[in-house]
């Protein structure tokens, strides 16, 4: 897979320590969604969750295009990944691109701490990012699904507009 293979695709941002099962279960029902969704590491090669399951990301984060159009990113729970990933400036510079472009930042619960401890959240950023705090997995996931598909009804606005004033 290349970094160009899908546009306006959902990331799922793993590290050492990521719990696995909310990963694996937010991935395959994004994916079920009709989503494009990539694991991405920070590093090339496998990656071992908190209970010890080892999976191969899609890519790392020097593979996804800086420039490249995102619709969500997701930063699982697991204290160990949270703090990788948010001490990663890769991953602070992704995230700031992903809100300039309008996305949306979806953090899993144990992550949520850590999230606000590295002042990623600021109050004026709050819409853009959808907290899990203690809801159920299967309520987080459909409104990252929700979250997902509003951006793409108004990417398909915009378009349809500039479409319909280039002919006119």
């Amino acid at each position: 897979m290349t970094t160009t293979d899908f546009k306006n695709r959902v990331l799922i941002l793993v590290a050492p320590g990521f719990e696995e099962t909310a990963v694996i279960h937010c991935m395959t029902q994004l994916r079920q969604a009709s989503l494009p969704v990539s694991l991405v590491g920070l590093v090339s090669g496998r990656v071992t969750g908190w209970h010890g399951l080892s999976i191969c990301p899609d890519l790392h984060l020097d593979q996804v295009d800086p420039y490249e159009t995102l619709k969500l990113v997701v930063i699982p729970g697991g204290r160990q990944c949270a703090t990788m990933l948010l001490t990663d400036p890769r991953v602070h510079r992704l995230l700031n691109t992903l809100i300039d472009q309008d996305g949306r930042v979806g953090v899993m619960d144990t992550a949520v701490s850590i999230v606000t401890q590295s002042g990623l959240l600021p109050a004026s950023m709050g819409v853009h990012y959808v907290l899990q705090n203690g809801e159920n997995i299967d309520g987080f996931v459909a409104e990252l699904i929700s979250c997902a598909r509003r951006t793409q009804k108004k990417e398909g606005a915009a378009k349809r507009i500039r479409r319909e004033s280039s002919v006119s």
